[in-house]
């Protein structure tokens, strides 16, 4: 039986669409465009720990020492790595990106707990695809008479995998444990970007990558690795 959701409640998905899909999704892509595939998967290692200090603030887990030292020290990787007087557009894109999952992350594990995953996720896909829609709808019009079997094939496995089959699989993992432990499993991103990066991409790391990282994921590491989150 499909259960019955009041007016506040629909608010709240598209309100978690939008921190969710929508703007975390174009953020996303659009830094991505500025900024180097590593650079991204290091910023997205952060969201571990925004999602730790937004679940503090919304008073689901217990600020602690450790979790005030962990986001000190990942923020500054983030200062590094954007740059603080010269702002580099696509990192701080994927930053508010970053933070904006966080949100989503805290935010989305009542309506997880009241409705399962399945029902939460159709109707966060249904409103973010409706925020969506005004931007994308167009040019996919545009170009979709272009693209190959092979573009078609690659865009059905985006919307599949990374998309519909990750968001849902977080879902899952959502109504099990804390927001801040499921966060945690990002900080594996990093890593596998940086292998392909480097074999598929021929990108290679600068000192200024490689200092921001290592405070990025010592400050992840920090977060992700106290005790009592299961």
């Amino acid at each position: 039986e499909t259960p019955k959701i009041p007016l506040k409640h629909h608010a709240l998905f598209a309100l978690y669409a939008i921190l969710g899909v929508a703007v975390n999704q174009a953020f996303f892509l659009h830094g991505l465009k500025h900024a180097s595939a590593t650079n991204a998967a290091l910023l997205a290692a952060t969201i571990p720990v925004f999602t730790a200090g937004v679940a503090a603030f919304a008073r689901q887990e217990r600020l602690t020492i450790r979790i005030g030292v962990g986001i000190a020290v990942a923020t500054a990787g983030v200062l590094v790595l954007t740059g603080v007087r010269q702002i580099s557009l696509g990192n701080l894109l994927i930053t508010i990106n970053s933070l904006c999952y966080a949100l989503y992350l805290v935010g989305i594990r009542k309506l997880l707990d009241e409705y399962g995953a399945l029902v939460t996720i159709a109707w966060v896909f249904t409103y973010g695809a409706l925020f969506l829609a005004p931007f994308g709808a167009l040019p996919i019009a545009h170009e979709a008479t272009s693209w190959s079997m092979r573009g078609i094939g690659l865009i059905g496995w985006f919307i599949a995998i990374p998309t519909i089959f990750a968001y849902l699989t977080n879902a899952f993992a959502l109504s099990r444990a804390k927001p801040s432990v499921v966060a945690a499993y990002i900080y594996l991103q990093p890593m596998l970007v940086m292998f392909f990066a480097g074999k598929i991409l021929g990108e290679a790391l600068s000192p200024r990558t490689i200092i921001a990282g290592c405070g990025i994921l010592l400050g992840v590491g920090i977060v992700a690795t106290r005790k009592g989150d299961a």
